[in-house]
């Protein structure tokens, strides 16, 4: 965008239209503040004591979790030393426009709760992953989340009947494209152009009007606004994942772009998980309600639709390929975990995070025989057979992590790849799935015979190859043996 003037970038019915947002005056003063290189904290106090509410907000943010120091911060005065008068500045422009716009007269048929709920959430995963890179943009991060969808709202007040067409096409959220088909322009436009407008700083318009279309950023566009379009590109992925039908999507779309900025899947499914408490903490200092979710639920189902996808992929692939060398869809017809391909590839993945990327933890393999299950075939038939096989994935499912993925390595053998692990956490987590696995029973006639299983583990401290996962294989397989010579029950682990 540029300096590409407002005027010329919306058509008139926005840009000289009445209800146009303009920034509150207490925004006004602390940017005028921030252009001042004289101005310190004691300014920025004065001015934010006019308006108690957003005073009120910054003195809560102070005490959250995201900055409290331990110590209760009583005066706006201590507010502002705790914060730093750059993040007094983006926040206290975020939170006046929160008051502002969330009494927004946009068109009947916007949902304000949706917007709310998409804008905040993409404001704290923004300021989140900001803190992930250390890069030193997470409080821009922030207010660009929180505005990266405001040409949505302006567009909905200002062109009320055009903008429910442009809803009905994308089913109450439309995408960029379907804006532009319709309307000739989108709310990237309009939310880059009217940050021009309001003067904030370029860094912060630009991001705005290509955080969603990061590839069309013009090439000489300086680092800072680059990687803050890239932060913000991956917290509306992320969002995406939250909000959006269609998670496994935008979970394997996720997980590419941020492994591109350098972060693994284990770190930005953690980042998922929590910002649970985060987005509750902020909307509660904002007084907007955007509703409850589990995002354990939700990072779960958006896990199992990704791997739908990969089987399905896969198998569209192999059929291409007349199944070159034998290999098979990615996920187990019988337990509905991933199989072994499905866990090779995940191994594969880490692999490389910790060849090519910033991962550092310790990688685990952890694989669990069902003790006697042939002759629980013999003894049962296929049918209990298959109902120890969906009872103990369900299992495995319920214990692993979000981070972790299960799988069944073998007909008789489940295996759990561990991102993120240590020996111990490893240990114990074969005692609680041998706990779990004792207290199964399935109803065959008129006896519920229960199972019992053994657990072999692996942990890989250092990648040097990816030949490592064969390593890492080898010592679970060596670790399960041990542990079936022991008996029922029994958990066994190595360190390599």
């Amino acid at each position: 965008m540029g300096s590409t003037p407002f005027q010329q970038v919306l058509p008139d019915a926005i840009a000289r239209a009445e209800n146009l947002p303009t920034l509150p005056a207490v925004a006004l003063e602390v940017l005028d503040l921030a252009r001042d290189d004289n101005a310190g904290l004691e300014d920025y106090s004065r001015v934010l004591s006019h308006d108690p509410a957003i005073a009120a907000r910054l003195l809560r943010l102070a005490n959250s979790s995201m900055f409290s120091l331990g110590q209760e911060v009583t005066s706006i005065e201590r507010a502002t030393v705790v914060l730093g008068s750059k993040t007094i500045q983006l926040m206290a422009v975020s939170f006046s426009l929160v008051g502002k716009l969330s009494g927004s007269n946009a068109a009947p048929g916007f949902d304000h709760a949706e917007y709310w709920g998409r804008s905040l959430s993409c404001a704290v995963a923004g300021r989140e992953l900001g803190r992930l890179l250390q890069f030193t943009i997470a409080d821009e991060s922030f207010l660009c989340g929180l505005l990266s969808d405001i040409g949505r709202l302006v567009i909905a007040e200002c062109l009320p009947e055009a903008y429910a067409e442009v809803q009905a096409r994308g089913e109450g959220w439309p995408t960029l494209a379907q804006e532009r088909e319709i309307l000739g322009f989108d709310h990237a436009d309009v939310g880059g152009a009217l940050l021009q407008a309001w003067k904030l700083p370029a860094v912060l318009s630009t991001a705005v009007a290509f955080c969603g279309r990061p590839d069309e950023l013009p090439a000489d566009v300086d680092s800072v606004t680059r990687d803050l379009v890239r932060i913000v590109h991956i917290a509306q992925l992320l969002v995406a994942v939250l909000r959006e039908e269609e998670k496994g999507t935008y979970l394997r779309e996720l997980h590419r772009a941020s492994e591109a900025a350098g972060l693994s899947r284990q770190q930005i499914d953690t980042v998922i998980l929590a910002l649970e408490s985060r987005i509750g903490e902020t909307a509660e200092m904002l007084e907007i309600d955007v509703g409850a979710s589990s995002h354990y639920d939700i990072l779960e189902q958006a896990r199992r639709q990704a791997l739908a996808i990969a089987s399905e992929r896969r198998t569209t692939s192999d059929e291409r390929r007349s199944l070159r060398n034998g290999a098979s869809a990615v996920s187990d017809e019988r337990t509905g975990l991933g199989n072994r391909a499905f866990l090779d590839e995940v191994l594969d993945g880490e692999l490389r995070n910790r060849m090519y990327g910033n991962a550092a933890d310790d990688l685990g393999l952890l694989l669990v025989e069902i003790h006697g299950l042939d002759e629980l075939r013999e003894r049962h038939g296929e049918s209990g057979c298959d109902g120890f096989l969906e009872a103990v994935g369900l299992t495995l499912r319920g214990l692993a992590r979000a981070s972790d993925a299960p799988g069944r390595f073998e007909p008789t053998v489940f295996g759990i790849v561990v991102p993120a692990c240590v020996t111990e956490g490893q240990e114990r987590l074969g005692e609680r799935i041998v706990e779990a696995c004792h207290e199964i029973r399935i109803a065959i006639g008129r006896r519920t015979p229960g199972l019992s299983v053994c657990v072999g583990s692996s942990t890989l401290a250092t990648v040097s190859s990816l030949d490592d996962g064969e390593r890492l294989v080898k010592a679970a397989r060596d670790a399960l043996r041990r542990a079936i010579q022991k008996g029922p029950g029994a958990v066994e682990v190595d360190r390599i």
